[in-house]
């Protein structure tokens, strides 16, 4: 990701490590370059430089990736309401159990979650 950090370009001494007063000039050696170095990527701007590199002939769509349905409830507000939605998965490989859930309960912090009581809920 390449991040670098910007400097005066020509860096005067620093007006605290001189032993002249500060003069009225001094505060122009603050001011960034008018000219960012070449190296300077942000995040988004990378991110956008790697997805260029994808085709539809690479990508799936999870549907065709994941071709196992599936069905859950999930707290989409703060309502309380826990509506059923559908999704797909991967297969169970190998390493992973497979089972079926016949009766499930819900834990009280659960509910306290489903409702933001805490502040800290990120619904999807």
């Amino acid at each position: 990701m390449g991040f670098t950090t910007w400097a005066p370009l020509n860096p005067s001494p620093s007006p605290l490590s001189s032993s002249s007063p500060p003069s009225s000039s001094s505060s122009s050696s603050l001011s960034p370059p008018s000219k960012l170095p070449v190296d300077f990527s942000p995040p988004l701007i990378a991110m956008v430089k790697r997805l260029k590199n994808y085709t539809s002939d690479n990508v799936k769509l999870p549907e065709e990736e994941h071709p196992n349905k599936a069905f859950g409830w999930t707290a989409r507000d703060i309502s309380g309401v826990h509506p059923s939605f559908k999704f797909s998965r991967r297969a169970a490989g190998e390493k992973d159990v497979d089972f079926k859930v016949l009766y499930c309960g819900i834990c009280h912090i659960d509910l306290h979650n489903g409702k933001n009581e805490w502040g800290k809920t990120l619904y999807c």
